[in-house]
């Protein structure tokens, strides 16, 4: 939030110095002098007109935006990247297929709240998409295919239709116009052309609300596939969002463009759009395919390089590794020669020891398993046997001991067989009485011989010396009792034999305890161990992915530089062959440092929790270590130049303006009234008293005399010069390797076209043909490709340099002339006033020229990259109707025709057609240089008025206005300080420019 007034500071170390902060605190001086001028009056309505256009101009000032498109094949995880960069789980993404369906752009704003501005694409837009994509799902025949049949390109044709029209089946579109097809869904057409606005409080929400709009993943939808609902992200064209995020905050804007071919030609243009106006191109790549010669040779390919040197910078391309975190560390150790690392080697000892350990307290857990499991068992025939004996016990107390030999009982028979049944057959049965109805004890002695007694206690017939034949009486004590020769259990010997039982019970049990506790221990022992074990196989994963990344980034950085010195060394030898050298170098190569960052955007997000149920890092623990904070970092530094630009131009326009306000109300009325006049006969230029639309409306009498008139006339003279100077250059730069470039791409034209016909499937070729030879090949681009690989070198050496520094030079040279001829026609006595007021008006035409042909230097970049990419829309359009004749082909033999078609029309007509877009680009040069001319001459129009107003001050009627002498006093004591406090800016910059020692 802006301060109602600018900071005072008493010293420029007071100040912590950013561009940003300068900027900010320039506007609010802006603010206070605005609120001074408009306390008092200082002239004619020129010099206000004048001044009320300055500010707004000051006003205007924002930090700089700087454009990164962000391009990379399906899948290479951009979009999760740029999350990680953002901070914030903003945008959709997959794990399992591309997600990302349209350009999203996606820049700052400061408010917590995440919003969007969805464009949906025309009516028209989508009739053209969808007559296409119907195309595409015909067969040979003209039938619509059967679900089995859709491959590629019908594949991608059938999910747009379905996720637009889901209730449709493949077999209704059978003869369907797009007028039919549109008309089953009247919502639809009212969607198109229309913007959508989303707004969320939090990055969660706002990705749901999104996801719809922009993410093509099938699977995502199923409820919505259940109602019916139609998906809308083959409608949208464009996304905008905003978003406070760290990494945007100093003016980068991310755009995420969509990987593979688009059936929609606006989503195309708009992509390349992008493309031409964008600052800076991220290429980003998996590193497992960036780290492959091969692979980053194509990805650093021809055009590219070309983008490259256009742009001339050394930051202008920048190459992001992502899936980092993708690690197989024997093939990498094998691969990169890894044994021998001593880093490697130390965590390979960890994990050698670890894996002992581990071992050890397995065969001891193991060991402790088995032990516990013996004394289960024998817990458990113990506890059977003393439940037995303490029923036994129980029963004896309840009944009288009593037992005869050889008399049975039902009951007790009974009895003994309802207890075998319930005790089984096991041999642990404790002998039992039983009493028949009459009283009478008997009992079953079949088995008395395998029942249990107390350990010798029990004792068989022979023993005792009693007969089977039993009938006599057995002498007994009371509680004692035999059975078929066998002696029963007294109670004392019952209870014995369960005091003896529960003592071995409870003794067993402190086994188990014990054999628990160890077998605890060792548990917890082995999660450590293996906690560990997973801790050191991710340090060797870490070692092994930095690694790799270090290879990786020199071998990109190498391979970058040899490819470019092969590109410009064939462009040297084709324009000078025969004073060519293939071992000089016009450039130091060494010095030539593609950036390059190896990132892992999956473990930055682990490691900072921001997906809630996703798995522990694969590699890194520290964020710093994953790459993404260091990309956040570069996006910051992308911007600091244009930011420090920006902000210090910001502050010379302030001081100037200041200035020049100061000098108007310092200097009014200083002069006599004899000398006003004689300046004004002499340089007052007839000035109309209207404004249109802000900009004073020019008046041509015929007169040569005033300012601003004879400044007009030359400027008009020099910017007239230098549109010619411009012409000439390019025609002597690049018509002459235009036209040979022609001639190259004429030549290799027809076995272009007829390799890519023979390398793709004829299904694949009918859809380059359906989109004017423009689908997962681009045939119009392959054949221009000879073309401007001719022209590149010659176009980059032609735009590398300042085209408007002669007239910079010569309009600063009319200025001044015309100011030492103000100066010398001033009477002497005054003619040091006149001195001050040019030096000020001097330095203030010198900013605004200098913003004036920033302006057209910018003008010239844009234009000039939408020129050099005429050629192939040039192509395109020539070869439309034979795109459209050929594929209207079908049938048997229809592949070798359409072929044919192309051929013949590339044998018939390459040699105007390639020329073609050559005239086409030296047409497109003229009208650059005519155009900048026309916007330079403007501005330098109103930079003569600006200058004869400053001017105006000496020969200005005071009009009797005195009386504001206090506010004017109070006006410039306030310039005053604003003066002050941006120099000091000025040094806290130039502090923190100087290196640290």
């Amino acid at each position: 939030m802006h301060l109602l007034s600018p900071t005072i500071y008493t010293s420029a170390a007071e100040i912590l110095y950013t561009p940003d902060d300068s900027i900010e605190e320039g506007l609010l001086m802006v603010k206070v002098v605005k609120e001074h001028l408009e306390r008092i009056t200082t002239g004619t309505d020129l010099r206000n007109q004048i001044w009320l256009r300055d500010i707004a101009s000051l006003e205007s000032q924002t930090i700089p935006k700087l454009t990164i498109a962000v391009c990379g094949s399906t899948g290479t995880g951009k979009s999760t990247m740029l999350n990680a960069i953002l901070d914030s789980q903003i945008l959709p993404t997959s794990g399992t297929q591309a997600c990302t369906s349209t350009p999203i752009e996606i820049g700052y704003h400061p408010d917590k709240t995440v919003v969007a501005d969805i464009s949906f694409l025309s009516e028209k837009e989508w009739r053209d998409e969808l007559a296409i994509l119907l195309h595409d799902l015909e067969c040979e025949h003209g039938q619509v295919k059967r679900p089995a049949d859709l491959r590629d390109e019908s594949r991608v044709a059938w999910d747009k239709v379905h996720a637009v029209y889901p209730a449709l089946a493949l077999s209704s579109l059978t003869a369907m116009s797009v007028d039919q097809l549109l008309g089953t869904d009247p919502a639809i057409i009212e969607r198109l052309g229309r913007v959508k606005n989303i707004r969320a409080e939090d990055s969660e929400t706002f990705r749901k609300e999104i996801q719809s709009y922009v993410s093509s993943q099938n699977g995502s939808s199923d409820k919505r596939k259940a109602k019916n609902d139609p998906a809308l992200w083959p409608l949208i064209r464009q996304v905008k969002i905003q978003c406070c995020s760290d990494a945007l905050r100093t003016g980068a804007v991310l755009v995420d463009l969509p990987g593979g071919a688009d059936a929609n030609a606006a989503r195309c243009s708009i992509a390349d759009e992008y493309m031409k106006k964008c600052d800076r191109i991220w290429i980003v790549a998996p590193i497992q395919r960036a780290a492959d010669n091969k692979s980053a040779k194509e990805l650093l390919g021809r055009n590219f390089k070309t983008q490259h040197l256009s742009f001339r910078a050394e930051d202008t391309i920048t190459f992001v590794a992502t899936n980092c975190d993708d690690v197989l560390c024997p093939e990498l150790i094998d691969s990169l020669e890894l044994q021998d690392d001593p880093a490697l080697e130390k965590v390979e000892e960890s994990l050698s020891q670890i894996d002992s350990e581990i071992e050890d307290c397995s065969r001891k857990q193991r060991k402790t398993d088995k032990s516990l499991k013996r004394i289960e068992k024998k817990i458990k025939r113990i506890s059977g046997r003393l439940e037995k004996y303490e029923r036994h016990a129980e029963e004896i107390k309840g009944e009288e001991l009593l037992a005869h030999e050889g008399i049975g009982s039902r009951v007790a028979r009974r009895s003994k067989e309802k207890r075998r049944r319930a005790e089984g057959d096991s041999d642990d049965r404790v002998p039992k009485r039983g009493r028949s109805k009459a009283g009478d004890i008997t009992a079953d002695t079949g088995k008395d011989s395998n029942k249990i007694s107390p350990p010798g206690a029990l004792a068989t017939d022979s023993d005792h010396g009693a007969s089977s034949d039993g009938g006599g009486d057995t002498e007994s004590s009371d509680d004692e009792l035999r059975l078929g020769g066998v002696r029963l259990l007294t109670i004392a010997e019952a209870e014995a034999t369960i005091s003896e039982l529960r003592d071995k019970l409870r003794s067993a049990e402190q086994q188990e305890d014990h054999a628990k506790e160890s077998q605890k221990e060792f548990s917890r022992q082995l999660a450590f161990l293996k906690c560990k074990w997973a801790d050191a196989q991710k340090t060797k994963n870490q070692i092994c992915s930095l690694r790799r990344s270090e290879w990786a980034r020199e071998i990109l950085k190498g391979d970058f530089r040899a490819s470019l010195k092969e590109f410009e060394d064939s462009a040297a030898e084709r324009v000078d062959p025969d004073n060519f050298d293939p071992t000089a170098n016009p450039r130091d190569y060494t010095s030539l440092d593609l950036p390059v960052f190896t990132v892992t955007a999956r473990d930055y997000i682990r490691i900072k929790g921001q997906l809630k149920g996703d798995d522990q890092p694969a590699c890194f623990s520290q964020a710093e270590d994953t790459g993404i904070p260091q990309l956040r970092a570069w996006c910051h530094k992308l911007t600091m130049q244009p930011r420090e630009r920006a902000a210090k131009a910001f502050r010379d326009q302030i001081r100037v303006f200041a200035g020049s306000v100061k000098s108007r109300i310092e200097n009014l009325g200083v002069f006599t009234e004899t000398d006003r006049a004689l300046l004004r006969r002499k340089w007052q230029t007839p000035v109309p008293r209207q404004v249109l639309q802000g900009r004073l409306r020019r008046v041509d009498s015929g007169q040569k005399t005033g300012v601003s008139r004879l400044l007009e006339l030359d400027f008009t003279q020099a910017v007239d010069d230098n549109v010619g100077s411009l012409r000439k250059l390019f025609k002597d730069n690049l018509q002459g390797v235009c036209t040979a470039g022609a001639l190259k791409a004429a030549a290799t034209a027809v076995q272009t076209s007829d390799d890519l016909a023979t390398s793709s499937h004829w299904k694949t070729y009918r859809a380059i043909l359906r989109r004017d030879g423009e689908w997962t090949r681009n045939l119009n681009e392959d054949l221009v490709a000879p073309m401007t690989t001719e022209i590149a070198s010659s176009w980059a050496r032609t735009f590398e340099g300042d085209l408007f520094s002669s007239l910079e030079t010569r309009t600063i040279a009319i200025v001044t002339k015309l100011l030492d001829d103000f100066q010398d026609s001033c009477h002497a006595m005054v003619r040091g006033v006149a001195r001050d007021q040019a030096r000020g008006c001097l330095e203030e035409a010198d900013t605004t020229l200098n913003k004036i042909l920033d302006t057209a230097r910018t003008q010239l970049s844009e234009a000039q990259k939408d020129v050099s990419r005429r050629l192939t829309p040039c192509v395109r359009e020539r070869l439309h109707e034979s795109y459209h004749t050929a594929h209207a082909i079908t049938g048997r033999g229809s592949f070798k025709q359409q072929r044919d078609i192309i051929h013949e029309f590339l044998d018939e007509n390459k040699d105007t057609l390639f020329q073609d877009g050559a005239n086409a680009i030296m047409e497109g040069l003229d009208e650059i240089a005519t155009s900048i001319g026309k916007t330079v001459k403007v501005e330098l129009i109103d930079l003569s008025k600006k200058v004869e107003a400053n001017l105006s001050t000496l020969w200005e009627d005071p009009d009797g206005r005195k009386y504001l002498a206090g506010e004017r006093r109070r006006t410039v004591e306030k310039i005053d300080t604003i003066i002050d406090q941006l120099t000091l800016w000025d040094s806290a910059y130039a502090a923190q420019s100087l290196p640290s020692t």
